[in-house]
């Protein structure tokens, strides 16, 4: 993203899609085109990006925002194509560690509710005990399998991230501790011809707690009375398998085929937990 907005014309979303994502020339964030190493990512259904990536594993961000080929489409914003490392004759190992605490972080403010007359009446949305923390470690290492024939390259990314939410009656905590990983073959069949494949782990799992307050301890920032707990998921796999072939002099062919598995967050153990989203919004 922090590359994606260096971009001329481009700045950071609103919170009404997703801040972290970036507008090109006045569109919104759902308005552009995802694609990792050569594949559409973008999500059908909210038109934002798949899957996220570990700094460590990328090797170019490309950013197109305007005049861009037949290959890239469905999108009148930008596109951000990720191309994601590879391994070499040399091997290759390191590692990184990143730290988001939550001193450091800004605190929300309340929003309270004011009367015409100049009044306040208690706090309508309570947020500036919430809290938010991030830890992410990766390990990668990459090269030769065969030398000058096949390579590897294979990212771990470990992550654990803490949130606490709190409101006036009810309020939730929840962790993600679920690794992450990339792995990437190339094999240089000869000279003149190229097979590519990359495999992308994003599943996710949300472990949740959710507590029921008592009135005395509203706006305290304190989890009262425990009252449910359950485990969600979202995310999946991504498979990328793409072929480049050097015919002539004057004739290069690319193929690629693509497949993308996601599954979208739901509370579990509730009725109705297997069928589609549905809402009337007709009051």
């Amino acid at each position: 993203v922090a590359v994606a907005l260096l971009t001329p014309g481009a700045i950071q979303g609103g919170d009404n899609f997703d801040r972290n994502l970036p507008s090109f020339g006045g569109s919104s964030v759902a308005e552009n085109g995802y694609y990792i190493d050569g594949m559409d990512v973008t999500n059908l259904r909210s038109l934002l990006q798949f899957a996220n990536l570990p700094q460590d594993a990328i090797a170019q961000t490309q950013i197109k925002s305007g005049g861009y080929g037949v290959e890239y489409g469905r999108s009148i914003g930008g596109i951000v194509n990720i191309v994601t490392k590879s391994g070499s004759n040399d091997w290759e190992f390191g590692g990184s560690v990143y730290s988001t605490p939550d001193s450091l972080r800004a605190k929300h403010k309340d929003a309270l509710n004011r009367q015409i007359d100049g009044t306040v009446t208690p706090v309508n949305l309570y947020k500036s005990d919430d809290t938010e923390s991030e830890l992410q470690y990766n390990v990668y290492g990459g090269g030769a399998l065969i030398e000058d024939k096949l390579f590897a390259f294979v990212n771990f990314e470990g992550q654990k991230y803490k949130v606490n939410n709190y409101s006036s009656g009810q309020s939730e905590k929840y962790d993600v501790d679920t690794p992450n990983y990339l792995v990437k073959l190339d094999w240089y069949v000869n000279e003149d011809h190229l097979l590519r494949f990359t495999h992308i782990n994003n599943e996710t799992e949300y472990n949740y707690n959710n507590y029921l307050n008592d009135t005395e301890s509203k706006y305290s920032g304190k989890h009262e009375n425990l009252t449910s707990t359950y485990t969600t998921k979202e995310g999946g796999d991504i498979n990328v398998l793409g072929y480049t072939g050097y015919l002539t002099d004057d004739i290069t062919l690319n193929l690629m085929y693509g497949k993308l598995k996601h599954q979208y967050e739901k509370v579990p153990n509730l009725p109705g937990d297997d069928c589609a989203y549905a809402w009337d919004t007709t009051n």
